[in-house]
């Protein structure tokens, strides 16, 4: 046995909480890293449990044999075709607005920005609205009507706050401008709407995951994904921009570039979730807040941030499945009435808001 009082290689130190994602190397806490595994596997869980609950109750045998393709028609039908895909898009939704949430309120330096704040979920109402009234509301237009809508808004409030150079707070003023004037549009045109386009626009803007269908929940997964990549990819130096402009210069970041390309990904993946579940309030907001406290960290973790926007989501879905089986009632209701009150706390905590 031999002794070595020099110093020990670099390969054989090996900092805590880093992570390997192929060539990303990414330092994660371990409080953080557990939060998130946490709250992931709190999203599966509610996600599955919602698969036995709702007007026809299942047991886990007939819900594994439909799974398959066996058993009953309707069974199979009703797993395969609503409850699934259902389920798939509580998850999905909610993690692209808890980390559209995040990634807007490290760009605006703000704890109160968010997609359904600044004028996304605004403008891919308005866009969704306007395909359903005209009366070609099938799946496909919706969505893509929806997303473009979403992009229409941040292009709007990107370019009049680089027109009156207005960052941060000013840039969310704009934001929350913008998104009353397609609001009014919104409220405008269910005014002069047929009694059932309005039914049919008054259930999508409330939020609901009832009619999602699995083409619409594949397409919009895709589209998140996609825009989802630059976000994770430049995490790093999108939490480098965090620290200030200048140490993030002198850190070799391109500020610039990497909040237009990261701000680009967080619109499109918000857009994209709106469009495949409607407006869905408050999820964005209150989950990178929520995340923060439940790791304990100072700062604001993508990772916790979009785990947390799963599990809020699914757990809302599945107590409105619970709550009322036999009523298609929109889970954007549940998240109005807890999220309200969250943004009190936030507006009156001075070391939460600046």
């Amino acid at each position: 046995m031999t002794a070595s009082n020099g110093p020990r290689p670099v390969s054989a130190i090996r900092p805590r909480g880093l992570v390997r994602l192929g060539p990303l190397t990414v330092a994660i806490p371990p409080r953080v890293l557990l939060v998130a595994l946490a709250l992931g596997a709190a999203a599966l869980a509610s996600a599955v449990g919602s698969l036995f609950v709702g007007e026809v109750s299942l047991g886990p045998s007939e819900v594994l044999a439909a799974l398959s393709g066996e058993g009953p028609r309707q069974n199979v039908f009703l797993l395969q075709s609503v409850r699934l895909p259902r389920a798939l898009a509580g998850v999905v939704i909610g993690a692209t607005l808890g980390l559209s949430g995040a990634v807007f309120q490290v760009l605006a330096r703000n704890p109160l920005a968010s997609p359904d704040v600044v004028g996304v979920q605004s403008g891919a109402a308005a866009g969704a609205v306007l395909v359903i009234l005209s009366g070609t509301a099938a799946a496909g237009r919706v969505s893509t009507a929806a997303m473009t809508g979403g992009l229409i808004a941040a292009i709007i409030v990107g370019g009049v706050s680089r027109l009156r150079r207005a960052f941060g707070d000013q840039e969310l003023v704009v934001g929350i401008g913008v998104a009353a004037l397609f609001e009014a549009f919104v409220a405008y045109t269910l005014v002069r709407a047929d009694t059932a386009d309005l039914v049919r626009a008054t259930v999508w803007l409330s939020g609901s995951l009832v009619n999602v269908e699995p083409a619409t929940v594949r397409a919009g997964t895709v589209a998140i994904v996609l825009a989802a990549v630059p976000i994770v990819v430049l995490a790093r130096s999108l939490g480098a921009t965090a620290l200030g402009v200048d140490l993030a210069r002198v850190l070799g970041v391109r500020v610039g570039a990497v909040r237009a390309t990261v701000g680009v990904g967080a619109v499109v993946a918000a857009a994209a979730a709106t469009s495949v579940g409607g407006p869905i309030p408050f999820v964005a907001l209150a989950a990178p807040h929520l995340g923060r406290l439940l790791a304990r960290s100072p700062g604001t973790s993508l990772a916790v941030s979009a785990a947390t926007g799963a599990a809020l989501l699914a757990l809302a879905d599945l107590i409105v499945r619970l709550v009322a089986p036999t009523v298609a009632l929109p889970v954007g209701l549940l998240t109005a009435l807890t999220g309200a009150p969250l943004l009190f706390v936030l507006v009156l905590r001075r070391d939460t808001v600046r």
